[in-house]
């Protein structure tokens, strides 16, 4: 095997009960810190199927520094820069899955760089992770191929078109993009994985991939977790990339329709927005009466448990929210659309408010500012759903019990 970066022993656990597998994720990039669903999501089945005992190996196009696969034990990780390409045959594509690779300005050196690292190490499943990552699979011949799709592109764009407002209809356009770039490569996919049954739905109309796996957003309880912190009153947060446009959607809508009314009744209201790289659009609302910017904050989570309330007003977007799945793992009372909670697993009465209206909006924030004991009942048992329901443990072993059939069938 040609030397490769951060080289390790591989992790085994559960031997004796689960069979060997072997398993090669290829990501342009995998960022630290975590700011993406993406980059969360990709870390995390890492880790779960890598305690499950496969071996798992990264390849990415960027470099991946040190801290962005601490925490659990890979086969190697390396770049597909660094990866000798003699011998490797170039990848036959079509005219269109041609098209979508220039598009995404993915190099041929690398399709050739994924064969070389998968004909060596001979995985038992590859794992193409993100939209961009499909033409990857191009390189792959003896390996189940998987795309890691969580959120399905064309029901993410369209979800976020409205009738009303011109400016959405890019939407129609981008989600017709993203149609024909699936259906381009979908010969190349033999399984996708996705967060939400409203995804899958999607991904068999739009992109007719007929074989899913539905693995949802889990969240690490134990790193998010209730802490001890004067909650100051009357506040309200919401934190995520400030460069998604239904982040910048919701935020925009609250701020303009919600926010001055809140704080018409309750003076000294204030609401906090966190995340990385916000957009002008997301910094022009902290000029707003009572609203703050916090960019690039390192640790959310004790700013998040010194508010009162943790706000989720998404209008557009699917998929499961990590942000709603870290706030009630950290057991804080939550005020969200019924759109946020849509794919949601619960087994008894939802643990957050939610609102549809302007008017109800106004009136849950007020309400659960002046109820001290309300608030800890709902924060109580948002902890105790998630930690019930949205382990990684879960999604971890469902994609290992998929591989393994998928890998039986591939045999026969």
């Amino acid at each position: 095997m040609t030397p490769v970066l951060h080289a390790k022993r591989p992790g085994l656990h559960n031997v004796a009960t689960l069979p060997h597998m072997r398993l090669l994720f290829v990501k342009p990039s995998l960022a630290w810190p975590r700011t993406t669903g993406h980059d969360v999501y990709c870390y995390h089945m890492m880790k779960g199927l890598s305690r499950l005992g496969a071996e798992v190996a990264l390849a990415t196009v960027e470099p991946c520094p040190p801290e962005a696969t601490a925490g659990f034990t890979s086969t190697f990780i390396c770049r597909l820069a660094d990866e000798p390409t003699t011998g490797a045959p170039t990848p036959t594509l079509t005219w269109a899955q041609e098209r979508f690779r220039s598009y995404w300005g993915i190099d041929r050196e690398e399709i050739r760089a994924v064969n070389r690292i998968a004909h060596r190490w001979k995985p038992d499943v590859v794992i193409a992770f993100g939209l961009s990552a499909l033409p990857y699979l191009a390189g792959v011949t003896d390996a189940v191929r998987v795309w890691a799709m969580a959120d399905e592109w064309v029901y993410h764009h369209l979800a976020q078109v409205r009738l009303t407002d011109r400016a959405s209809w890019v939407h129609v356009k981008d989600g017709l993009l993203k149609g024909a770039y699936e259906r381009a490569y979908r010969s190349l996919v033999d399984r996708i994985w996705v967060v939400s049954e409203t995804d899958r739905k999607a991904a068999r109309y739009f992109a007719g991939m007929p074989v899913s796996d539905m693995l949802p957003n889990g969240v690490d309880t134990e790193f998010f977790a209730p802490m001890d912190r004067t909650v100051r009153p009357s506040t309200a947060i919401f934190w995520g990339s400030l460069l998604f446009q239904p982040n910048i959607d919701a935020l925009q809508w609250f701020c303009g329709e919600v926010w001055p009314a809140v704080r018409a009744q309750v003076p000294d209201g204030h609401f906090t927005i966190m995340g990385y790289a916000p957009t002008p659009e997301v910094e022009r609302l902290a000029d707003l009466p009572g609203v703050s910017l916090l960019p690039n904050v390192p640790d959310i989570r004790p700013l998040v448990c010194e508010h009162a309330v943790v706000v989720l007003p998404f209008l557009s977007g699917g998929g499961i929210k990590n942000k709603l799945l870290e706030g009630a793992a950290m057991g804080r009372p939550m005020i969200s659309t019924p759109q946020a909670v849509r794919d949601l697993t619960f087994d008894g009465p939802r643990p957050m408010m939610t609102a549809t209206s302007t008017e109800e909006w106004i009136a849950r924030i007020v309400e659960l500012w002046r109820d001290d004991a309300r608030r800890r009942e709902l924060g109580q048992s948002a902890r105790e759903w998630v930690t019930r329901h949205y382990s990684w443990d879960t999604p971890a072993r469902g994609a290992f019990e998929a591989f393994q059939s998928a890998i039986a069938k591939r045999s026969r």
